[in-house]
């Protein structure tokens, strides 16, 4: 999650240039800027491409960033699942606009999003094995000396694990 600060510096008004994009670009981090209308609703972004295109073209600093923002762009609405997400990550996008049921910016995520899923289950099985005849982990020395073979088998039961992630920081074991 983005400081208010850096929240602040990564949106631009649609009236701004190409000058202020690039301020915003450099002061973030972000390699984008959100663009905003009067309304403070999100209506595009700017990404370092966008201004190098630009550039390439028109060479005006003075260029209003709405006549070049990307006006299709990914983003996500607030609340939306965590693996949502995720998936978009995983498409090469790299910054993802957070926006509110209004359409105005709540947050930016990225590639380093870990935002904590309390939620998240993992479960484990694992089978019950047995060891017969030893093998040289109990008597080293006597098995180095007169050799020994191990058995290990496993049986059809199972030690079964469910770890949730709790919120009072406790730690509960329960055992059948």
């Amino acid at each position: 999650m983005l400081t208010n600060t850096l929240l602040k510096k990564a949106v631009i008004s649609e009236k701004s240039d190409l000058r202020e994009a690039m301020n915003s670009i450099k002061e973030t981090g972000l390699n984008m800027a959100v663009v905003i209308n009067s309304h403070n609703c999100v209506i595009g972004v700017v990404s370092d491409g966008d201004i190098r295109q630009q550039l390439l073209v028109h060479e005006n600093f003075h260029e209003p960033v709405a006549t070049f923002m990307s006006k299709e762009f990914v983003s996500v609405q607030d609340g939306c699942r965590r693996e949502e997400i995720l998936k978009l990550l995983d498409r090469r996008i790299h910054r993802i606009p957070v926006l509110n049921a209004k359409g105005e910016l709540v947050d930016i995520v990225g590639s380093g999003y870990h935002l904590p899923d309390l939620n998240a289950t993992s479960r484990a099985r694992t089978p019950a094995r047995i060891s017969l005849a030893g093998g040289g982990t109990d008597f080293t020395e006597y098995f180095m000396d007169q050799g020994g073979a191990g058995l290990s088998c496993t049986i059809a039961k199972y030690s079964h694990t469910v770890l949730r992630k709790r919120t009072d920081q406790k730690i509960k074991i329960y055992s059948h």
